[in-house]
């Protein structure tokens, strides 16, 4: 088995489907416009997150690059972004970001490149949001985060490691990444990150969902985001110092 396609979209530079042997890997809302129509965030795929995460921040939600129009590399294999200053009214640094994708047998490993190229120091937060496509949620699981301390947004009380997918939405920020394993229609995943050194999990649920404009109503019952994150603590960058973070896919059954 192989990755027989990855398809890009320029805006936000972002990787929005990949095939693993005769399996999608990633989720892709229906809803979303055509690609000469899209305006904003593209649901699904693996959107990139910069120079915030969430509302950890002044600026908008998760960022801004991901409604920018980045460049093709000329491998092909991935996507460029020049972050100047001002480009968004809460940012002051100037950045160089490239998102690139290798594809091997039974494996797909996705980096992201964060360059300060200004004279100035900058912190940030952010990463990489995969929207991994699922059958049903109520059967998925994600093993390897047991004895992973947490801080759970909807389910404080909640024990270590025990996904409560029928209570949902689900917004869990781990403090730490390690290996996971995602079993998931008939087939296991193994999920790896280096450079990123937190995993987000959430799942809007069918109330949350219903907010979304851009998501079918029931197709949060579709994927669960599984995101290698800078966020706690935030990430300083010195001038001309490059950080790279990358997801590696790997299918084990």
């Amino acid at each position: 088995m192989s990755f027989q396609s990855l398809s890009w979209h320029t805006l936000g530079g972002q990787l929005y489907a990949a095939q693993l042997g005769d399996q999608p890997l990633f989720y892709l809302s229906p809803l979303t416009p055509p690609a000469a129509d899209a305006q904003g965030a593209l649901r699904g795929g693996v959107p990139v997150l910069f120079p915030q995460f969430a509302h950890r921040g002044y600026g908008p939600k998760h960022g801004f690059v991901r409604q920018q129009i980045w460049e093709a590399l000329p491998d092909q294999n991935g996507y460029s972004l020049d972050v100047p200053p001002q480009l968004e009214r809460h940012w002051s640094g100037h950045a160089q970001l490239q998102i690139t994708a290798l594809a091997q047998p039974d494996e797909l490993s996705i980096s992201l490149h964060i360059t300060n190229t200004g004279e100035e120091a900058f912190s940030f937060t952010g990463g990489l949001h995969p929207y991994f496509v699922v059958d049903q949620l109520q059967q998925t699981q994600i093993v390897g985060l047991d004895s992973t301390p947490f801080d759970d947004r909807y389910h404080h009380e909640e024990a270590l490691g025990h996904y409560p997918w029928s209570e949902l939405p689900f917004e869990r920020l781990y403090f730490q990444a390690p290996e996971l394993l995602l079993n998931a229609n008939g087939r296991q995943l193994q999920l790896t990150t280096t450079g990123f050194h937190n995993w987000m999990i959430w799942n809007p649920g069918a109330r949350v969902a219903r907010q979304l404009r851009d998501l079918p109503d029931a197709d949060w019952e579709r994927f669960v985001c599984i995101e290698p994150v800078i966020v706690e603590p935030a990430l300083r960058l010195q001038p001309q110092m490059t950080f790279v973070g990358t997801l590696t896919i790997r299918q084990l059954s």
